[in-house]
């Protein structure tokens, strides 16, 4: 896979004319997993390279990395057949939500040409890899936890969209951002009976800035 995003990455360069226009974005933000119950919460970091074709259209690509925002805890049960303890105790459990994604996509512009802000819709698709990471503390000695959660990963193509307003500030450009992204697509399926639903399907909300590394003629 890191070969095939290295390829991809070496295309996406090798195509810019001599007098493109590119930026340099990174952005920053939350996202909020709406495909489970438990809600978990994340900290979006991101490195983006944007490409203007036209004064309506831009391609770019992007990495970005998920991370817990906050451990989602509670306390299961755990139960022992030792007489001479109590019947059951309290299991801590810790659930941590990570991503990773490369995506390839392109943002359309939706207003006119007005030269100070820019509406967008964006359409994007990639790699990812989504793991929800399982722990628990409690007394394994003595005590059995009866069906655990456990760790799941899987990785796969995945697909997104969104909103994004782009205010101009000079030759620089802030961004705000409104997406959403798609489970891993692949044949692989929880067949465990985990308290937690399925993978994740974040909402995501950006804030980046859009630096220009190459201008030939500007266009807003």
């Amino acid at each position: 896979m890191t070969k095939k995003l290295s390829v991809a990455l070496a295309f996406f360069f090798c195509t810019l004319s001599g007098n493109a226009q590119f930026y340099l974005e990174p952005i920053a933000g939350y996202a909020l997993d709406v495909n489970n119950s438990n809600g978990f919460k994340m900290f979006n970091t991101a490195l983006q390279f944007a490409y203007k074709q036209n004064k309506h259209s831009e391609i770019f690509v992007r990495l970005q990395l998920c991370s817990p925002l906050s451990n989602h805890k509670s306390v299961d049960s755990s139960f022992t057949t030792d007489q001479s303890l109590p019947l059951y105790s309290p299991a801590r459990k810790t659930i941590k939500p990570s991503m990773f994604t490369a995506a390839f996509g392109n943002r359309i512009r939706l207003n006119g040409s007005n030269k100070r802000y820019v509406i967008s819709i964006m359409f994007f698709g990639g790699y990812s890899n989504q793991k929800i990471k399982v722990s628990y503390e409690y007394d394994r000695k003595n005590y059995t936890i009866l069906n655990p959660d456990k760790t799941m990963e899987k990785d796969g193509f995945f697909l997104g969209g969104g909103f994004e307003y782009m205010r101009i500030i000079g030759n620089g450009r802030l961004l705000f951002q409104m997406n959403i992204s798609s489970v891993p697509i692949t044949e692989q399926t929880k067949n465990y009976p985990n308290s937690f639903h399925d993978f994740m399907t974040p909402i995501a909300f950006n804030l980046g800035y859009s630096i220009p590394l190459k201008t030939g003629k500007h266009e807003n």
